[in-house]
């Protein structure tokens, strides 16, 4: 999959537009019901806060958000964040183009991807970028302990599971297959949520699975390598965007997310929050905490290295995705990116 593969995400994308991402894809997490199209967002008032909608795929490394709402760091910087879960990046794209959510949580791949096709977006802030040595890894492709699978190359002809076809887990692992001599055409991807990525290599309904250590938990797995690490290194994983109408229509709002998105991160990775940090994550993500306090941590940084942009539009094109990288200094407003 690569100039083609993405061209069957952008009517995916388009399609959860045009149903203002009604079904699965996108849910606020104070509803049981699919969030549907909708003005998301208050003006400013003089008696709170603004409320802002932010999509969320309920990961364990999302603990600064889940701190930043539970502290109140938001409502210090005039926000009141209200989550709307979503399996993957295109689905949160959808989710803010048609309305349903403010902010989207996209990976950098995904994010530059979209734009490079037309999408009127920008990415406002930064989440956490792949470590780098001396920091473990934190991303793994694994299997069953018992898996006849003993090295990439026994996964041609088998099931992957990645959260969405076409973003960052995908490209990335594929690109690590290339590198490691299997075409990633010759395995068969499975896009499910993480959750369902894990129990189904643990059940043996897939044969092997991309996710964060932090992720995978206790259960028990083998670990072929991280196909972040080992197959293209730094890239930023996760980032926030928003469309350029609700930059444009609410302003000083995407900086002051920024803002508060950074004092989340500078908050749990203070030594004296760690514990309080995994506690609050594992309530949100539904794992252990003292299994996530043994996990390998993501790099957070609220601020967008566009050196690292440019890397990730160079992987773009060897992987065959884009002709061309798009300008990614009109992709990252300034406020955005990392001084």
């Amino acid at each position: 999959m690569r100039l083609q593969s993405w061209s069957f995400v952008i009517p995916c994308i388009l399609a959860l537009v045009a149903t203002a991402c009604s079904g699965a894809p996108v849910q606020s997490a104070s509803s049981s019901s699919p969030s549907a199209a909708a003005t998301v967002t208050a003006q400013p008032t003089a008696a709170g806060p603004v409320a802002v909608k932010v999509t969320t795929l309920a990961l364990c490394n999302e603990s600064y958000l889940y701190w930043g709402m539970e502290h109140g760091i938001f409502e210090k910087h005039g926000l009141k964040v209200e989550t709307v879960k979503t399996q993957g990046g295109s689905a949160g794209i959808a989710a803010i183009v048609s309305g349903a959510a403010d902010f989207s949580f996209t990976n950098g791949l995904t994010a530059i991807l979209s734009f490079n096709v037309g999408f009127p977006i920008q990415i406002v802030a930064g989440a956490y970028e792949s470590p780098q040595p001396p920091k473990p890894p934190s991303q793994a492709l694994f299997v069953k302990p018992d898996s006849p699978v003993k090295s990439p190359k026994d996964l041609v002809g088998k099931k992957i599971g990645v959260n969405e076809l076409g973003g960052i887990n995908h490209i990335v692992t594929a690109a690590w297959l290339r590198k490691l001599g299997v075409n990633p055409q010759d395995v068969n991807w499975v896009a499910l949520p993480f959750p369902q990525i894990v129990q189904g290599v643990v059940q043996g309904r897939l044969d092997a699975g991309q996710a964060a250590l932090a992720n995978i938990g206790a259960n028990d797995v083998r670990v072929l390598g991280d196909p972040f690490r080992e197959g293209v290194n730094k890239v930023i994983f996760a980032a926030y965007l928003a469309t350029n109408s609700f930059i444009k229509d609410h302003p000083g709002v995407s900086e002051k997310f920024q803002a508060a998105i950074a004092e989340s991160i500078a908050a749990v990775e203070d030594p004296k929050n760690l514990d309080a940090q995994f506690a609050l994550a594992a309530k949100n993500c539904g794992n252990d905490p003292k299994v996530l306090a043994k996990q390998p941590q993501q790099e957070y940084e609220a601020a967008i290295d566009m050196a690292t942009m440019e890397d990730m539009g160079k992987l773009l094109i060897q992987e065959g995705y884009l002709t061309k990288a798009p300008d990614m200094t009109k992709l990252v407003p300034e406020f955005a990116r990392k001084k």
